[in-house]
């Protein structure tokens, strides 16, 4: 609808329409005709061949050695090297120059020529550089994305075997948790190695990382976790042994242990006066002698009398046993704990000291002069360090579950005494040093 007034024509008002259905057709004819086979719709690197990987690697490979050739020879002409000789005219002098620089051999007005000629190429140079640095660098990734498509190819064929003799494995060791631990367990051995493989070749594009290192890494790490999986399956045994990691430990470091002595069967004599105290005594008293002899200090031969005596009264040993009357369950399990307690902390006590040593004086002569023997010392240290933690959160958790069986002593946080054991270790070992052996007598 046209106005009829001119300036109402250059308005150019809205014209609105209205319909109760509207029939667009579009032409869509042209889509039969695409061949997705055709190279053109085929030629980005994750829809390749290995044959046509293979080929595109090599005339990428090509093309980028052409463009650094090309560009070291636009330097190199840039420098009028190859063509300073043709205006100069060498002639025979008398006297050599002796001055600081050439530059003093021209005059005000050609110095600045010069610094003007100089500061225009070197602007230019690093202008050139600097556009040719983002085009090889967009080759260079373009480059390794084919690279990584290539070795993808070999590598996530050979993964496949790999997580399968992980996840097997997994099947046979983890006998407890029902169906949801080894899901668990699956799922985070799989999630690391689909992200370790993300992250290296998110770092492998830019060359931070070999192509072909960062597509095998993380089938590589997983290589030995299935070669150790599957052997632990075929030998039957648990998930996780620290036994290989610590026993060679203990054996450097740690305390002997001092062998057992035999049980010792004997009794006191009858006409001796203890036995005669021993035999006035009432079942419970007999009982608490056969129970707690070493909390009052007293010999083997006073339970071996006192359990003679109940013999004698009509009481077997396998009765004692069976009511829980010949052993003190919570002092046995307190004993364990000590002695593992006492193990631990001397290797702790060990590495509290030789991480010291070797941090501090590692530091040291690293500073002084000595970077080699400073470097190995402070890595010495810092291996002991971890160790030392290890060892302390076993030392504790001995001493923790050791006052666990003393009831009015069982408020020992493990946390707590790992937060102060951490730096002043030394004084927990000589406090709790004689203090178990008290406080264990008090168990009944």
């Amino acid at each position: 609808i046209q106005p009829k007034e001119i300036e109402e024509r250059r308005k150019r008002p809205l014209v609105k329409s209205s319909f109760e259905k509207y029939t667009l057709n579009v032409d869509l004819s042209q889509m039969n005709n695409v061949d997705l086979d055709e190279k053109k719709y085929a030629s980005k690197y994750s829809m390749l061949s290995a044959k046509e990987l293979s080929y595109t690697i090599d005339t990428l490979k090509i093309d980028r050695k052409k463009d650094f050739e090309d560009l070291s020879e636009n330097m190199y002409n840039r420098t009028t090297a190859s063509t300073l000789s043709l205006n100069m005219n060498p002639r025979e002098v008398d006297s050599a120059f002796s001055g600081a620089s050439i530059y003093e051999l021209f005059d005000n007005r050609r110095k600045i020529q010069l610094i003007d000629a100089a500061t225009n190429s070197v602007n230019s140079t690093r202008a050139i550089l600097n556009s040719k640095k983002k085009t090889l660098a967009i080759a260079e990734k373009n480059l390794n994305k084919h690279i990584i498509s290539f070795y993808e190819k070999f590598a996530l064929g050979f993964a496949c075997i790999i997580l399968f003799f992980v996840g097997a494995p997994l099947g046979a060791l983890i006998r407890k948790g029902g169906f949801g631990l080894p899901i668990v367990i699956a799922i985070v051995l799989f999630l690391t190695y689909h992200f370790i493989g993300i992250f290296a070749k998110n770092s492998a594009e830019d060359s931070s990382l070999n192509p072909i290192a960062a597509t095998w890494l993380s089938t590589l790490i997983m290589l030995p976790l299935s070669v150790y999986l599957t052997n632990r399956a075929t030998k039957d045994r648990s998930l996780v042994s620290f036994d290989g990691i610590f026993d060679p430990i203990n054996k450097l470091i740690g305390r002997k242990e001092s062998e057992q002595k035999p049980v010792s069967s004997d009794q006191l004599v009858k006409s001796s006066e203890a036995f005669q105290t021993l035999d006035g005594y009432s079942k419970e008293k007999l009982i608490d002698v056969i129970k707690n002899y070493r909390q009052y200090d007293l010999d083997v031969s006073y339970k071996n009398s006192a359990l003679a005596i109940l013999n004698e009264r009509g009481f077997t040993e396998d009765e004692l046993r069976f009511g829980g009357n010949l052993l003190n369950e919570n002092y046995e399990n307190a004993l364990r704990y000590k002695k593992s307690y006492a193990s631990n902390s001397v290797t702790t006590f060990k590495l509290y000291f030789i991480s010291l040593i070797g941090d501090i004086v590692g530091a040291v002569l690293n500073n002084n002069g000595f970077p080699t023997i400073g470097l190995i010392l402070m890595i010495i240290g810092i291996l002991a360090t971890l160790i030392y933690i290890v060892y302390l959160f076993k030392s504790l958790s001995s001493l923790s579950n050791f006052y666990k069986q003393i009831p009015e002593k069982s408020g020992v946080n493990i946390f707590v005494l790992l937060f102060m054991g951490l730096p002043l270790f030394f004084l927990l070992y000589f406090y709790y040093k004689d203090k178990l052996k008290e406080d264990i007598k008090t168990i009944r």
